[in-house]
């Protein structure tokens, strides 16, 4: 429970290594509240605001 706070304050962590390139940046899913995210940095994992209709 007191994890899902840090979900709250945008501080996500994807589930291990796991993740995937999407030719931009890396994103996952978070393993606390399985949002897709998106890597800001390393270790800096925030919730992916992309909008999936813009998608080609």
């Amino acid at each position: 429970m007191v994890k899902l706070l840090f979900c709250l304050f945008n501080r996500h962590t994807p589930p291990g290594r796991r993740a995937d390139w999407d030719g931009h940046s890396f994103v996952s899913r978070c393993a606390r509240c399985r949002s897709p995210i998106r890597r800001a940095g390393k270790g800096r994992w925030r919730k992916d605001t992309a909008d999936a209709g813009d998608a080609g």
